[in-house]
């Protein structure tokens, strides 16, 4: 018979056992979001502190309040990591129901060929006060598009300044919106802010665009910068150039935080990006000119000006 080779201690033998070093786990994190938009859905991102396994890569999400369940359908997010999801478009009665999930903490159930993981976030509230001291000139009905230094850099963190819009095409870049009457923006009257601003001019803000291409999308101009907002929370910007690998297309999802519609018809809007870390700042004139600002985190601000406002959104691709 073989010895089981040991310490005595006090008269007994004590066994050296050794064990293997568990791996650490990852956790999960969820944000639930309802955003505030025409035919909202109920929006999860979940993060983790690892890199997932194919095995713990979520395949499944659903959100769940007492006897309401939402099922999620993953819509962003690498491969290797837990992704953005989101409902389909909600109609009828399911808009209040995820409306009335504002606040409140409900159960994001996770589903994985490792198992199931319940987390209980509080779904965010949101809230659209008055925007905050534009950082470039208001934009005049009767003012034609200035020489721009470039719309600054990508949404996209360590991407530089790119070197501006580009050479229009023999025909130039368009003419902007004439100064005339507006045929679209409704001149409230008075101004509005907050909450109230956003429910006026929403239906001109939601699933519409500002292009720097006032002859429409490329390739009427040699190099177009977009930014779309879609009706169901999905944010876009685009830099299309005549070279796919110099083309910028970045999609993620936004929050609107501040709403002003001015008694002339005319508006302001901001909203943030990845996560809060992206800023921008819109003002529109009645005439549908744009003018912005983008600044990501405390950095400073990067004018993006000139733009004009066009409606439907074009949320496609660039396609060189």
């Amino acid at each position: 018979m073989g010895r089981r080779m040991g310490v005595v201690v006090g008269g007994l033998v004590a066994g050296v056992l050794v064990l293997p070093v568990a791996a650490a786990q990852a956790k999960l994190a969820a944000k639930v979001t309802v955003p505030e938009q025409t035919g909202p859905r109920v929006v999860v991102a979940l993060s983790s502190t690892t890199k997932l396994s194919s095995k713990s890569r979520p395949n499944r999400v659903q959100v769940r309040s007492g006897s309401t369940v939402f099922t999620l359908k993953r819509y962003a997010g690498a491969r290797s990591g837990p992704g953005s999801w989101r409902t389909a478009r909600l109609k009828g009665t399911a808009v209040s129901r995820a409306r009335g999930l504002r606040g409140k903490v409900v159960r994001v159930v996770i589903r994985s060929r490792a198992g199931t993981t319940t987390l209980r976030p509080k779904v965010a509230t949101p809230t659209v006060g008055e925007p905050t001291a534009p950082t470039g000139p208001r934009p005049s009905p009767d003012a034609g598009p200035a020489p721009s230094s470039g719309p600054g850099p990508s949404p996209t963190p360590g991407t530089p300044p790119d070197s501006g819009p580009g050479t229009p095409p023999s025909s130039g870049p368009g003419t902007p919106p004439d100064s005339g009457p507006p045929k679209n923006f409704p001149a409230p009257g008075r101004d509005l802010t907050g909450q109230e601003a956003l429910a006026s001019f929403g239906p001109y803000f939601f699933n519409s665009e500002f292009s720097d291409c006032f002859a429409g999308s490329w390739p009427a101009c040699t190099i177009e910068h977009r930014y779309g907002h879609g009706s169901d929370g999905t944010f876009v910007h685009r830099r299309c150039t005549p070279t796919s690998g110099s083309d910028v297309n970045f999609v993620d999802a936004y929050q609107v935080v501040g709403a002003l519609h001015r008694a002339d018809g005319s508006w302001v809007v901001e909203y943030t990006t990845q996560d809060g870390a992206g800023f921008y700042h819109w003002e529109v004139a009645q005439n549908g000119l744009a003018q912005g600002d983008y600044r990501y985190l405390n950095g400073e601000p990067e004018p993006l000006r000139d733009y004009v406002w066009r409606q439907p959104a074009n949320m496609g691709r660039c396609v060189s």
